[in-house]
């Protein structure tokens, strides 16, 4: 699975590990097509993406913030090259899914909570 650190200097969830990309519809934009843009503009590529399930969550974050969101979850299948944008993100890696399991179990505060729910609805997919 590809994996991003967001870029230190959003204004939440600043340096945490997250899903490859994350993605608000502009007005004109169904969720699909917002996806596609997002990808390409936080990981530089683009791909076939097929919705998988919706969910609500609220979190609160160290800076005051809450979000309360209902995310909508595509999933997409790629390998090929990899060309964050340095503004959206830190780093990035490609993980096992087990291997990511684990380390969330071992570090949670290092992951989106949104993140950690995915991956929990993601485990009665794969």
């Amino acid at each position: 699975m590809l994996i991003q650190q967001r870029a230190f200097d959003k204004y939440h969830g600043s340096g945490i590990w997250a899903n490859a990309t994350c993605s608000h519809p502009r007005p004109w934009e169904n969720y699909l097509e917002a996806a596609h843009r997002r990808l390409q503009e936080e990981m530089g590529f683009d791909c076939p993406l097929e919705k998988r399930f919706s969910f609500i969550y609220k979190a609160d974050f160290p800076n005051g913030l809450t979000e309360w969101e209902l995310d909508r979850v595509f999933v997409g299948i790629y390998d090929w090259e990899v060309v964050p944008n340095p503004t959206e993100v830190h780093d990035f890696r490609w993980i096992d899914i087990k291997e990511l399991r684990q380390e969330i179990e071992e570090k949670p505060a290092s992951f989106a909570p949104w993140f950690k729910i995915i991956m929990e609805k993601l485990r009665e997919i794969f």
